[in-house]
């Protein structure tokens, strides 16, 4: 569901063309009261942006289409002085320029990270990849800035059966039992998880459908510690997601918003043993659930047997599949996408002409100190998975 009140929509996005305007942009894109997200997409390197369709590889009317109602479109003509004076006033590796377009969230001035504003750049004669990514980037901005929470102008409720997926798997295809058609989009229900293991061909959900998009939303399980203590029994088996390694702790995740940490003691009952070389990001574990005295939950894996039973993970979607299973681990890829975006960055770097003013201006929002750029976050390498028993590895499930 969507925040708008009135179906109107604008039909062309907002062209961006003098340096005043630019300078506007900016002041725009770091704006704390600022609502929606806003999509930016450019001109390649050497177009005078004149023929929009010719020099913009990511189509601002395909954006306008599928995220127009939640967030703003805009093209910046062209590549040049003013992607370069954008730079200058945004902070550090936010810059977009050459084709490339990013969707910067809400809130970005007092989290200026990257990583939350990702560049999407469109490869050699196939830009769709790009544009798919950057339309997901604006629908997940604008459900994380609760612009999904009120019902648009025309919305009704529905009840259908999915029927298969989409989008690389990012869209459920849902047909109503009155003969309509709809899609449940991955970034409106528990981002990152991946929308399969949240459905499956034949389920029946419900929700409200946005008659102007097509888009079904579905509410999804929220829970507290309450509620995952009456669904995992103290000393209970469950499996869990590991979210996060970090030398000698961990983060898993009963719900993909509950994480809890823990400790080497925690994982392996061998003092020896490190957390990150038994635990790898996107590994679905079996853990024991620890009733707290002060009502919190954590989590044990030094002490779980292969032959305990496994209370099954909690559904997240009315009508859905439970969200772990015991041999599908959550993608996290297998190289480093920081270099991949460095790599991306350089070269739009190259195409920056030499020619700078020998004074920079100040930037709207602190750059990084001494104008490096943040080191790379690297992953943790693929490996077997494997229920932890006592000792110092991890062994194969026996299941």
């Amino acid at each position: 569901m969507t925040s708008t009140t009135s179906t109107a929509r604008p039909r062309t996005a907002e062209r961006i063309t003098t340096l005043a305007e630019t300078e506007r942009l900016a002041a725009r894109i770091l704006d704390p009261t600022r609502a929606r997200p806003l999509v930016l997409v450019t001109t390649t390197h050497g177009s005078n942006g004149t023929d929009v369709a010719a020099s913009v590889p990511l189509d601002p009317q395909r954006l306008l289409d599928e995220v127009g109602d939640v967030a703003d479109v805009v093209v910046l003509l062209p590549t040049g002085e003013l992607s370069m004076r954008l730079d200058d006033l945004l902070p550090d590796m936010l810059q977009v320029y050459g084709g490339a377009g990013r969707s910067y969230p809400v809130g970005l001035a007092a989290d200026p990270d990257w990583r939350r504003s990702p560049l999407r750049f469109p490869g050699r004669g196939a830009p769709d990849r790009a544009l798919d990514q950057l339309v997901s980037d604006a629908v997940a901005h604008a459900h994380a800035a609760g612009l999904f929470a009120h019902a648009p102008a025309r919305t009704r409720p529905v009840t259908g059966e999915v029927r298969g997926f989409i989008a690389g798997g990012s869209r459920a295809l849902v047909v109503h039992d009155d003969g309509g058609a709809s899609t449940i989009w991955a970034e409106l229900t528990a981002p990152p998880t991946p929308l399969e293991w949240l459905l499956a061909e034949g389920c029946r959900v419900s929700g409200a459908l946005d008659e102007d998009t097509h888009r079904l939303v579905v509410d999804v399980l929220a829970t507290s510690d309450a509620d995952l203590a009456d669904a995992f029994p103290h000393a209970a088996v469950t499996l869990a997601l590991v979210t996060a390694v970090d030398g000698d702790e961990a983060e898993l995740a009963l719900h993909p918003s509950h994480r809890i940490r823990v400790h080497g003691t925690d994982v392996s009952p061998n003092p020896l043993d490190r957390v990150d070389l038994l635990l790898s990001e996107g590994e679905v574990v079996a853990a024991r659930v620890v009733h707290l005295s002060t009502g919190a939950l954590h989590l044990r894996l030094s002490d779980v047997d292969d032959d305990e039973p496994i209370v099954p993970p909690l559904t997240l979607i009315a009508g859905g599949a439970p969200w772990l299973r015991e041999d599908r681990p959550l993608p996290t890829g297998s190289s480093d996408d920081s270099q991949a975006v460095e790599a991306q960055l350089e070269a739009l770097d190259a195409q920056r002409p030499v020619a700078e003013s020998a004074t920079s201006p100040a930037p709207l929002a602190a750059r990084t100190p001494g104008g490096a750029r943040p080191p790379p976050r690297r992953r943790a390498a693929p490996r077997r998975r494997g229920r932890l028993r006592l000792g110092a590895v991890a062994t194969p499930h026996k299941r």
